[in-house]
């Protein structure tokens, strides 16, 4: 149900998000922050953003964009998923019938703030784009690691969360032949005060989980290598990421930085390992010329490889503490988000139900 506070009256509106339009890759922790907005204006944007506009653009708020729809789409250049949806979105609303009718407007998360600019740049691409070096903007939307999007109508109020691309345009359609009301005043969204906490759940179970057996939910083989090509890194009551790859694969060769930021974002709280079964002597050739800033082994013998049975790579396993695989898939599809969840579930800590789990305090560059 969607109420409208108007100087006149108080209209309501039902309003339900299909299905079929929804983002089930989004965490649900960030997913129901978000929802909480629904039939409210947006929070302010904060005064102090920092904003990369247009040539020919001012400034906006969101008073600004009154008359039309608007996507805010959340991104970051340091994530696969985040570098291909702000370019898949902002083509999909140029195809539009009425472009001039839309508005987009990205936040790029705290994670790699950095090189945000240079990105756009590189990349030609122009829409207003808060750069959100704190999280402090993110927190107030309910927004994290996980690429999410809100729609806001031609009144300012907060109509769609959390849309794969294809409920995205069917979203926009919908409220483009919906016509302003000037006389409606949307209430701002207030975020609750009083955050709690319930236990950490491990991720969901990924439904494309590799040309292999699926392990999620079971025992990991046996961790076994012949030689190491970094320092050893530890595997027992730890939680590890597995990666069986090779130099010859196109695929694992370009999802190497992916892991690299992985290991740098998580330090020694996990051992992220890479599993060839080649030669040590090809293996030492390929490291000269790339950088690979996690735990690298080979095993000739492909003990761990045909045990699960992979007959595709790139292929990741992520296994908690208690040695059981809780998370399978392609190495590209695994976020920080996913790692973190399997961290926390297994220290028994308490998720916080508040907005955002961006730390405002700490450099995320």
């Amino acid at each position: 149900m969607l109420c409208i506070a108007t100087a006149i009256l108080t209209s309501c509106i039902t309003t339900q998000t299909p299905d079929t339009w929804k983002d089930p890759r989004v965490d649900p922790i960030d997913k129901k922050a978000m929802e909480q907005m629904i039939s409210f204006a947006p929070p302010p944007i904060p005064l102090d953003a920092t904003w990369v506009i247009p040539d020919d653009a001012e400034q906006p708020t969101w008073e600004d964009f009154l008359g039309r729809v608007v996507v805010v789409q959340s991104w970051s250049n340091k994530q696969p998923s985040g570098r291909l949806v702000v370019g898949a979105v902002t083509k999909a609303i140029r195809r539009t019938k009425t472009p001039n009718d839309i508005v987009l407007l990205t936040i790029h998360t705290p994670m790699g703030h950095d090189s945000a600019l240079s990105y756009l740049e590189k990349k030609g691409l122009s829409p207003f784009t808060v750069i959100d070096k704190t999280g402090k903007m993110c927190n107030s939307l309910g927004m994290f690691e996980d690429p999410a999007n809100i729609v806001i109508d031609r009144n300012g109020v907060i109509r769609h969360v959390c849309l794969r691309t294809s409920g995205l345009l069917r979203a926009i359609k919908e409220l483009v032949e919906e016509q302003r009301d000037p006389n409606i005043e949307a209430e701002t969204f207030v975020p609750p005060k009083e955050p709690t906490s319930k236990p950490a759940l491990y991720p969901t179970y990924s439904t494309n989980f590799g040309k292999a057996k699926n392990m999620q939910g079971k025992s990991a083989p046996k961790f076994a290598v012949e030689k190491w090509f970094s320092d050893p890194l530890p595997t027992e009551n730890k939680v590890c990421v597995v990666e069986f790859w090779a130099t010859w694969c196109g695929p694992c060769i370009r999802g190497i930085p992916h892991l690299n930021e992985l290991a740098a974002h998580f330090g020694d709280s996990v051992s992220i390992i890479g599993v060839t079964d080649e030669p040590p002597d090809k293996v030492k050739n390929f490291m000269k010329t790339t950088s690979m800033k996690y735990g690298v082994a080979t095993d000739t013998k492909k003990r761990m490889k045909s045990t699960i049975g992979v007959s595709a790579i790139p292929l990741s396993l992520v296994v908690g503490s208690d040695n059981t695989v809780r998370w399978q898939g392609h190495p590209s599809k695994l976020t920080p988000a996913i790692i973190q969840r399997v961290l926390s579930a297994d220290n028994g800590e308490g998720i916080p139900e508040k907005r955002g789990r961006w730390e405002t305090s700490k450099n995320h560059g």
